[in-house]
């Protein structure tokens, strides 16, 4: 369909979407407590946006940040921090806004 991107598989970024929705969507379903673990199609999704922008690095950061202060479950908060972990190792910005 015209607007829409592919990021990963089963996945579909629509242009036309609020870019700041879509991204705390993504973040969200990494961070879901229902889940054991984290979803790869979902982190592939996740590092494919933040690649390309960063103003979505950014708020990106600010989401999990937000994510690991206000969750009560420790297993929500594991999987900001594993999520937070590959954006670490993979951007000097984010780097730099952790630190």
């Amino acid at each position: 369909r015209e607007g829409e991107k592919k990021c990963a598989p089963g996945w579909v970024i629509d242009a036309m979407a609020n870019p700041a929705k879509t991204l705390e969507g993504i973040i969200k379903a990494i961070c879901d407590r229902t889940t054991n673990d984290i979803d790869e199609d979902k982190l592939k999704a996740l590092k494919g946006i933040v690649r390309r922008d960063e103003r979505a690095l950014r708020y990106a950061h600010e989401v999990l940040m937000k994510t690991l202060t206000r969750s009560r479950f420790a297993g929500t908060r594991e999987r900001a921090v594993r999520a937070m972990d590959e954006l670490f190792t993979r951007s000097v910005l984010f780097r730099q806004l952790t630190l």
